[in-house]
This record gives C-alpha cells, sequence and structure tokens, in this order.
C-alpha cells in the first residue's frame, strides 16, 4: 500500500528541498512494488494458462482459447488478474462433455431401435418361411392327391367298361309301360269327372293349372268348359305332374332322393349348357348314373321292405294332395275310388322311373315330336307349355301326353347318333 501523507493541523508547511527528497523516496517505492505486482500477475497469469492447457489436454482437444492479459479497468487495482478466459473455456468444455453425453444416450436409443425392428424384420422373414413351407406342403398335398383321382377314375372307367351289360331294356319294354300309364290316366278321367255343364270352377283351380301347364288363362277355362276337352286337359294336368313330381327325380330310392337328384342337376347342366354336347361326355354321364342307381338299388335292396313303404307312402300323400287338386272337377261320390287309383299310377310311375334311372341310354320325356336336337339330358323335364311347340297352329292344340325318347344305346355307345323315338306323344285340338 502506498503511504498517505496528510498534513498536520497547526504544523508549518515544509521546505521544498524537503518535499522533492519526499516524493522522490515515494516514487522509487512506488515503481519497486509495481514491478513485483507485475512480475506476480505474470507468475499468476503463467500458471492459470498451464492449467487451462492441461485441462484441455485430456478431455477438450478440440476446444482452443486464448488467454489474454488482464488489463486493469478503472474499478480494479493494478494488482488484480482477470481469468474469465480460462472459466469460459472451462464451462465450454464442460457444455461439449454434456452434449457428447447426449449424443451418446441419443445414439444408444437410436442403436436399440434398429436392433428392435431388425429382430421384427427377422419374425416376419420367420413368419413368411413358415407360410411358404406351408403353402409347399399343400401343394405337394394336392399333386399327390390328384395323381390319386387320376387312379381312382382310371380304376372306375375300367369298372364301368366290366359293367356295361346289367340294367339292359328294349324299347318295346318302355312303350309298353308307358302306354300302359297312358291308359291309367286315361280311364281315371273318364270315370271319375263331372259333366262340364255341371262344373263350378274356382279361381284357386284355374290359377293352378295355367301355372301347372303354362297355358293362358283363356284356353283353359275353354278345355275346361267343354265336355270335348274336359278330360284331355286333366291327362295333360296329371302327366305334368308326374314329370314334376316323379321322373328323373330318384324318388324309389326315397332316403337318397334329394341328394341324387341335387347332384345330377348339378353335373347335367354342363351337358345341357352347350348346344354342341360332346357324345363321349354325354356318355360318361349316364354311364356314371346307371352305375350309380344300380348301386344304390343294390343298398336298396337289403331293406326292400322299408323300401316299399316308403313308396307306398309317398304315392299315397302324391294321391291325396292331387285328388284334392282336382276337387272341383271330380265326382264327389268319386273321390275315394279316384285317390286310390291316382295311387296306383304315382307307385307304377316311380316304378317306371326306376328303370328309365338305371339304363346307360338316355330316355327322356319331351313335348314334342322328333326331339333330336336338344340332347335330353336326364328326363328331367319341368314344366313348360302344354301345347306343341313345332305346330303352325299352336294355339288349337293340346299336349295331352308327352312323347318318350332315346339316344345312345344300353351298351353304352352310339349318343351321338339322332334321337329314337319311343313313344309319340298325344295331341288333341282345342279349336
Amino acid at each position: 500500500m502506498l503511504p498517505r501523507f496528510r498534513s498536520q493541523r497547526g504544523q508549518a508547511p515544509r521546505n521544498d528541498e524537503s518535499s522533492d527528497s519526499e516524493r522522490t523516496t515515494i516514487s522509487g517505492d512506488y515503481e519497486h512494488t509495481a514491478q513485483s505486482e507485475e512480475r506476480g500477475s505474470r507468475r499468476r497469469r503463467s500458471r492459470v494458462q498451464s492449467t487451462a492447457r492441461s485441462n484441455l489436454s485430456h478431455g477438450a482437444e478440440n476446444i482452443s482459447y486464448e488467454m489474454r492479459a488482464p488489463t486493469p479497468t478503472d474499478s480494479e487495482s493494478p494488482n488484480h488478474v482477470s481469468t474469465q478466459p480460462a472459466i469460459f473455456s472451462l464451462v465450454r468444455l464442460e457444455t461439449a462433455e454434456r452434449d457428447l453425453e447426449v449424443e451418446k444416450s441419443s445414439h444408444g436409443q437410436t442403436r436399440n431401435e434398429l436392433d428392435s425392428l431388425k429382430q421384427s424384420l427377422d419374425d416376419k422373414n420367420e413368419e413368411l418361411q413358415q407360410v411358404e413351407d406351408e403353402k409347399e406342403k399343400w401343394k405337394q398335398l394336392a399333386v399327390e392327391r390328384q395323381k390319386r383321382l387320376k387312379g381312382a377314375t382310371h380304376d372306375l372307367n375300367q369298372l364301368i367298361i366290366s359293367t356295361q351289360v346289367f340294367g339292359k331294356m328294349d324299347d318295346s319294354d318302355f312303350r309298353a309301360n308307358a302306354e300302359r300309364l297312358r291308359g291309367d290316366i286315361r280311364n281315371l278321367t273318364w270315370c271319375h269327372l263331372k259333366e262340364a255343364k255341371d262344373l263350378d270352377i274356382s279361381d284357386e283351380t284355374y290359377q293352378l293349372f295355367k301355372q301347372r301347364l303354362g297355358l293362358p288363362e283363356p284356353t283353359i277355362m275353354k278345355c275346361l268348359r267343354s265336355s270335348s276337352t274336359l278330360s284331355e286337359i286333366v291327362q295333360a294336368f296329371i302327366w305334368q305332374t308326374l314329370r314334376v313330381r316323379i321322373f328323373g327325380r330318384f324318388r324309389w330310392v326315397p332316403q337318397s332322393s334329394e341328394s341324387m337328384s341335387a347332384i345330377t342337376g348339378f353335373l347335367e347342366q354342363f351337358l345341357t349348357s352347350d348346344a354342341n354336347v360332346i357324345p363321349d361326355a354325354t356318355r360318361r354321364f349316364h354311364t356314371w348314373r346307371a352305375t350309380t342307381t344300380n348301386a344304390m338299388l343294390e343298398v336298396a335292396g337289403l331293406d326292400s321292405e322299408r323300401v316299399s313303404n316308403d313308396i307306398d307312402t309317398f304315392s299315397e300323400e302324391q294321391a291325396r294332395l292331387t285328388t284334392e287338386e282336382l276337387r272341383d272337377l271330380l265326382k264327389l261320390s268319386s273321390h275315394r275310388i279316384a285317390e286310390r287309383e291316382l295311387s296306383e299310377i304315382f307307385s307304377d310311375s316311380v316304378a317306371l322311373s326306376e328303370m328309365i334311372d338305371t339304363q346307360l341310354a338316355c330316355i327322356t320325356w319331351s313335348d314334342v315330336k322328333h326331339e333330336a336336337a336338344g340332347r335330353p339330358g336326364l328326363g328331367r323335364v319341368e314344366p313348360q307349355s302344354g301345347r306343341s311347340r313345332p305346330s303352325d297352329d299352336r294355339d288349337s292344340k293340346l299336349l295331352v301326353a308327352p312323347a318318350l325318347s332315346r339316344s345312345g344305346r344300353s351298351s353304352g355307345d352310339k349318343f351321338d347318333v339322332e334321337v329314337v323315338e319311343i313313344l309319340a306323344p298325344l295331341f288333341k285340338s282345342i279349336g
């Protein structure tokens, strides 16, 4: 500290020489003290620089700084040395270290996410490989089953060839049974119908005939009101009922009729969908049908009494239903007799249907004469028009009984020849 001099109250001022000597001494002391302070400051600055360099060399080589000599300000004493640059460098170093730790943590998190994604990808690849393996397994199984199917088809063809002789009947046998059925239906209408002038026909009966025969209502009314056509239109009604409910429906095996009818109906569409049916495909279809129905017949024969009872029950139910449909036309006293005769007609129709279904030849009921272009399939004829299609005056013709025709032979060949007519259709003029 520099000496402080005060003037003493009551003392006389010193002389000039004494003052000069004192100023010289004070100046020398000040210079010596300032030099000492300067040397101490340089030593302290050197130690700070050395310490900062050491810290930077251990953790922050990328941080450089420049030490500046402390510059005394008006508010600082001459012996004060500034250490702010070193402190700033240390702060920057600590900040850099914290940023580095944050980056390391972020990179670690990213690495974990990448590992998780890689694991998920590996799992997906494993699942995909399992699916591919399963697909290959099913593919091999399909190939194996296809081979087995081809082998079974070959064996079936060989069996069919060896069994083509069963179920053979002549056209005369079918003609005789069909003519007897026609006669029974005709006799029923001749014996048990009311006189035309005594009829009281309900609208429900008109609509039923219209729906079943496909004729316009004026034609239905004209035929039912005329004594010359009443019997014929009732015969046509009964024949259409037989074609809808029995023929081609496999009713002779009641417990299997619905399933067999559905299967054959499904397969038949592949033959009838094309006008130019391949004869060999038609032969195979009817051969399959005959083989299957004969097998069904053999199985049904194991319990023939039950089958016979089922057929009798079915025939009685259909006779009762048909009698109810014709109640406005039948004599009141003839209801029971007519129902019993109708039951026999239905039973005979089931037997004739069995004969047709077990043949290799294609035997069908048709609406027109010489139906050669249609290539009939099963003989399953849905309700169509009661008129004769090829007739020029179709409104003046009523189809009383359908025709019976055949394509192919019972031996399983000749499906490419023209249809042979077994029994001609029966028409009635209504002009």
